[in-house]
């Protein structure tokens, strides 16, 4: 799980990390002096609005904005790929190799590309359609939602699969039993200081989905976060993420922001060769 490279200085990047890996050890009560104890009750507690066991990420984010509040910027945006890994804006996914390999279909490469620290506290958008969610959570053709590949609650390892995440902050489950707004707090963009439910809702371009569950887009976008040393699990959501507890090298992130595209419904019942794109007057 090695996907950083170091871009700054050294020294301030210890630094900064030394000052999160403290902060970490006292929430997470890894050291188990009376002085944190305790404080393992504080991180991890069933929520109120049935999100399920959670994580005080606030004290990380508030680091993240002392030090690197000036990064705060877009880097790009990935289109989401089940298969292999994602290019930032204006790139390709590299393309698998032939003939296949029985490895790279079982364990597929991460969708974020390798990102170095001058990444943190950056926003990076991955674009996901509704046949991507239809493919992965309803028939079962995505191999890193087959293999679980979600470390940690709230903030997540960088080789974490974005709509995994999506599904274990509630994401989806939201817009699919229809209780998106408007019903009660929920904390759907833990990554967000300012807004922790920041979902907004658009129209988009892409015709009308004619089967199955999904009938909307996702765009979401990912804070990168530092990398910590342990990574919680939880349940949410039916979604059991995975417990990291040696040193990740990689970054970490959350989610910041996320908006749902619906597909327009009322050109659910009318294929492809009827739907009239052009009319000339």
């Amino acid at each position: 799980m090695s996907m950083t490279a170091t871009t700054e200085g050294d020294d301030g990047y210890r630094r900064r990390q030394s000052e999160i890996y403290r902060m970490q050890e006292t929430l997470l009560d890894t050291t188990q002096t009376a002085e944190t104890a305790g404080a393992a009750e504080r991180v991890q507690e069933a929520d109120p609005d049935g999100q399920g066991a959670g994580v005080d990420s606030g004290e990380l984010l508030e680091v993240v904005e002392r030090h690197y509040g000036a990064r705060r910027c877009a880097l790009g945006t990935i289109r989401y790929e089940a298969a292999r890994a994602g290019r930032l804006t204006g790139g390709a996914g590299a393309a698998l190799p032939f003939p296949y390999e029985v490895g790279q279909q079982t364990v597929p490469v991460p969708l974020l590309p390798r990102m170095g620290t001058a990444a943190i506290n950056r926003l990076v958008t991955v674009e996901l359609s509704a046949e991507d969610l239809e493919s992965a959570l309803a028939t079962g053709e995505n191999a890193r939602v087959r293999n679980r590949e979600l470390w940690g609650v709230d903030v997540y390892t960088c080789d974490s699969d974005p709509l995994l995440v999506l599904v274990h902050c509630g994401v989806l489950d939201a817009e699919l039993s229809g209780q998106g707004a408007g019903s009660g707090p929920r904390r759907r963009t833990p990554a967000n200081r300012a807004n922790p439910d920041c979902v907004t809702r658009g129209v988009s371009a892409a015709p009308s989905v004619r089967r199955g569950a999904y009938h909307f887009d996702v765009r979401a976008q990912l804070l990168m976060l530092p990398p910590l040393q342990r990574y919680a699990s939880a349940e949410r959501f039916g979604l059991q993420s995975r417990e990291w507890n040696t040193l990740h090298d990689g970054l970490s992130y959350g989610l910041y922001e996320v908006t749902i595209l619906l597909r327009d419904p009322t050109l659910r019942d009318v294929g492809g060769a009827d739907q009239i794109t052009k009319v000339d007057w």
